[in-house]
């Protein structure tokens, strides 16, 4: 069985994209004319520290989603950062319904919006395996809900990347040292692309520990789509 090496906060190279990029952090740095670093135009990133009752909330949305998908053999599951206690995080909880068919989340559509969710299709193309929510309709997101098919790659990837940094605190708490230094440099797409060679390292170790012959499709599924999947 092959693990790799946990990974490491991504540090300052002199390396450059061929087009006169530097990577910072993880990232390439967009420049403007005068080669400086372009502002941020779009709304800040917000990190804040680990919330007790993140888990709480997660309880309480759970009775409203066993109540929607009551009638299938749904597993909901608290995945993401706000479920990796100590973690630090974007105020939002994010939760995965593992279902046997997405038909399932399909049919429920109404009920969820009756239940104060919005379907958001956007991410639709990239990622087909999901169907996707987010609470409240108006307003800062206070819930993402992530509705997949249970044994998929990307149920395999959020509970493998949530397991391991529940299992391992010092890597819990060196993506969080990273977050909060991304947060205050890029934009939110930039810093979601920022965190991807971290994430892709805590896959590879993560996946690489199941031994269930699963990582060759889950682990080689690019960090930023995974990160952009789910919002870590």
């Amino acid at each position: 069985m092959f693990l790799l090496e946990s990974p490491s906060i991504p540090r300052i190279t002199s390396v450059n994209d061929g087009a006169g990029r530097p990577w910072i952090r993880g990232a390439w740095q967009s420049t403007n004319k005068l080669g400086r670093p372009e502002q941020a135009m779009s709304e800040p990133v917000i990190v804040v520290p680990y919330d007790s009752d993140w888990p709480r909330r997660f309880d309480q949305e759970g009775v409203v989603l066993r109540a929607v998908f009551a009638g299938s053999e749904a597993a909901i599951e608290h995945v993401g950062s706000t479920a990796v206690p100590g973690l630090g995080a974007k105020p939002v909880i994010d939760i995965m319904v593992g279902l046997s068919h997405l038909a399932e989340a399909q049919d429920r559509i109404a009920a969820l919006e009756v239940a104060g969710y919005e379907y958001v299709q956007k991410h639709e193309t990239q990622f087909p395996e999901r169907r996707y929510f987010r609470k409240p309709r108006l307003g800062p997101s206070a819930y993402h809900l992530h509705c997949v098919v249970k044994g998929s790659d990307f149920w395999v990837r959020q509970l493998a990347f949530r397991d391991y940094l529940r299992a391992h605190p010092e890597s819990a708490a060196a993506y969080y040292e990273l977050k909060r230094e991304l947060a205050v440099r890029f934009s939110k797409e930039e810093y979601t692309e920022a965190k991807s060679p971290f994430i892709e390292g805590i896959l590879g170790s993560a996946l690489g520990t199941m031994g269930n012959g699963r990582p060759n499709n889950a682990l080689h599924r690019t960090a930023a789509d995974a990160a952009l999947g789910g919002r870590w």
